[in-house]
């Protein structure tokens, strides 16, 4: 089944609704359970204290209005006492009604049974007073024993609903805490699994990107190698696409190049006999030649010579792209096999008016490198340095040791490269805007042999100032034995 980004992210965002929903609906529920409690505590627990309170005001008004009736015989009390009688009924019922507890229903019976025990002694009471009887004239010692029970009765369903009410607080309390707590939880659950979502589809989305992304370099560079992206979404299709694409360019560019090889091979051959010509001309072989015609001749020599070099280094090029260049490295004495390439340019430079300085530092370690391609290196980058230098300009060339090799510098007073440039300079064909007529491979030549033998190379540069080309190669290891050897090294191109 082919999961799709879309997928991904529909799937991903449905879990985190579906996380954060349940967090509100268990908030919900717990506020709905909070809710309920105290409804019922407000409802009940609570109304219970306030009927229980009224209910002692009763009880002291019925003892009262009994005990002013039997002191005074004033029948005006009776209708009173009688009054207080059925609110304590009224009140007494109300607190059923109010879902009492078991304990509470034994505090009310007992007290109901209480009370009817002091009402029907005081009827009896004041039924003797109405026949004219005598008796006692204030409330005897057992009835003010029966209200202080009853009283006693009422301040316990009091306390206990009050121990109720004090209870559900504590529930809610709890209740609260444990919801905010468990809603917490599932916060922090719902972030942590959308991170952790987040997280994987970001690396199943990035690397493919990074994946397709140096895929593409590589392309830019020429090399067209397949792509491989293993996930099963919109990526490995952008891949498939992208190596159909790579495979089509591939043949461009395999044809592309063989048809400039044949072309650079093709032209060997009309170019050497143009140089014997040229020969039997400049040494007057075949008559004497004027000014102007030895002028000519020689025109003719400079143009064959920058044919035969773009030739041999494209023909280089394509080498080192298809694995086929040959090294034949040995111990070399670096200051030996550059001299002649630094003494070639100094000459060079004198006819432009153009000092060359030639200065390095004293005992210099051997390098392992091949005695035709080191020369080569530095003769394509004191030829750009000429170029690019005007009359009355310098040249610096400088050899020290560096770290565990030997660093050469190759300084000039010429045009310099723009800032815009620099990134791109050493790239197959690429010229930079104030470049002079030329071919835009001798610097990718020359990074490639650069990197063949293990070295480095990097340029400075500032558009009127100049130009600065370092050039680091390892050093012969003393453990290495000087043999030469012949090896294909397969080089990506630049």
């Amino acid at each position: 089944m082919k999961f799709s980004i879309y997928r991904k992210l529909l799937s991903s965002f449905v879990l985190i609704i579906v996380l954060m929903v349940a967090a509100n609906v268990y908030v919900l529920w717990q506020l709905h359970e909070v809710t309920t409690t105290t409804s019922l505590t407000f409802r009940n627990d609570v109304r219970s204290i306030n009927l229980a309170k009224q209910l002692q005001v009763v009880l002291d008004d019925e003892e009262q209005y009994a005990e002013k009736y039997l002191i005074r015989r004033d029948s005006s009390y009776l209708p009173l006492f009688a009054q207080q009688v059925r609110v304590f009924n009224q009140l007494a019922d109300s607190m059923y009604d109010a879902m009492p507890s078991s304990a509470e229903i034994d505090l009310l019976f007992r007290l109901r049974t209480g009370h009817r025990w002091f009402v029907e002694n005081m009827e009896s009471e004041i039924a003797k007073h109405a026949r004219g009887g005598t008796g006692i004239v204030s409330l005897g010692n057992a009835h003010l024993d029966s209200l202080g029970v009853m009283h006693g009765l009422v301040d316990k369903i009091i306390r206990l609903n009050e121990l109720e009410v004090s209870n559900s607080v504590s529930g809610i309390s709890e209740a609260m805490v444990r919801s905010s707590n468990v809603a917490w939880l599932i916060t922090v659950g719902a972030l942590l699994v959308a991170l952790t979502v987040a997280l994987v589809i970001t690396r199943t989305l990035v690397r493919p990107i990074r994946t397709l992304i140096k895929g593409t370099e590589n392309i830019a560079r020429g090399i067209f190698d397949p792509i491989e992206v293993k996930s099963r979404d919109e990526m490995a299709w952008l891949a498939r696409a992208v190596n159909e694409m790579s495979s089509r360019l591939k043949q461009i560019n395999d044809l592309k190049t063989e048809m400039l090889h044949h072309i650079s091979h093709e032209l060997r051959t009309p170019l050497q006999t143009m140089l014997s010509a040229q020969y039997l001309l400049a040494e007057q072989k075949r008559g004497p030649l004027n000014e102007e015609q030895q002028r000519l001749v020689s025109s003719i020599k400079e143009g064959i010579r920058k044919l035969t070099v773009f030739s041999n280094q494209f023909l280089d090029i394509q080498k080192i792209e298809h694995g086929a260049m040959e090294y034949a490295f040995d111990r070399l004495n670096f200051l030996e096999t550059i001299t002649p390439t630094v003494e070639d340019a100094t000459l060079i430079g004198a006819e432009k008016e153009i000092t060359v300085s030639f200065t390095h530092e004293a005992d210099l370690p051997d390098i392992k490198g091949d005695a035709e391609k080191i020369p080569q290196v530095f003769s394509n980058l004191l030829s750009n340095a000429i170029k690019y230098t005007e009359a009355g300009g310098t040249i610096r060339v400088h050899v020290a040791k560096h770290k565990k090799g030997v660093r050469t510098t190759v300084s000039d007073s010429g045009a310099g490269i723009s800032q815009e440039d620099l990134p791109r300079i050493f790239t197959k064909f690429y010229q930079a805007k104030n470049a002079k007529k030329g071919t835009g491979i001798g610097l990718a030549l020359v990074k490639h042999l650069v990197e063949a033998h293990k070295g480095k190379i990097s340029v400075e540069s500032e558009l009127g100032k100049g130009t600065t080309f370092t050039v680091d190669l390892p050093a012969m290891t003393s453990a290495a034995k000087p043999h030469t050897t012949q090896s294909r090294i397969k080089e990506e191109a630049a």
